[in-house]
């Protein structure tokens, strides 16, 4: 709704200045029960047209617009000065973020490969300890171990030196075997 011309009165018009806060005001009084009766067309001419040209000169009127239209073109060059920039930036960025996302992945493969293969090392390692046979794999463990600590005591005595000795005699074929 438009407000009124109580509320137009009250409205301050931040960063307009001369004929631009007129205008608005101007516009802003019109009020919202001629936009029923009329056409848009209609309610433009009566209703911001004649109280242009009643309350003000038609070259104040083309000095305002032509001071908004300079600040549109203002704006517009800004912004094109900026999206320009921008997409530099972009462009200087793409390559750098493509090279990231390449390690990102290569680490994540990394990652994923050897999960897998612990999984699977942690798997065995579970079906030994709950497999039937776990009991007979731990006594043939222990009977090894077992048999390597006589070995080292054997090898310890000397024997082993002495039988080998023997061997390498007989294989050169001495017959002087003490």
């Amino acid at each position: 709704m438009i407000p009124s011309n109580e509320v137009v009165a009250s409205l301050s018009f931040k960063g307009m200045k001369g004929p631009s806060v007129k205008v608005a005001k101007c516009v802003v009084r019109c009020s919202y029960e001629t936009t029923k009766q009329h056409t848009n067309a209609e309610y433009f001419q009566w209703n911001v047209l004649v109280p242009l040209a009643g309350g003000m000169q038609m070259d104040v009127v083309t000095v305002a617009v032509q001071e908004s239209t300079d600040e549109l073109k203002k704006a517009r060059a800004e912004l094109e000065i900026t999206v320009n920039s921008i997409k530099k930036l972009g462009d200087a960025i793409k390559p750098l973020i493509d090279i990231e996302v390449g390690r990102i992945r290569a680490a994540r493969m990394t990652i994923a490969n050897e999960t897998s293969l612990a999984i699977v090392a942690l798997k065995d390692v579970r079906k030994f300890f709950l497999d039937d046979d776990y009991q007979k794999e731990v006594q043939r463990l222990r009977e090894f171990i077992d048999l390597c600590e006589r070995l080292d005591e054997i090898r310890q005595s000397g024997l082993v030196d002495a039988v080998s000795d023997a061997i390498i005699k007989l294989s050169i074929g001495g017959s002087n075997v003490r």
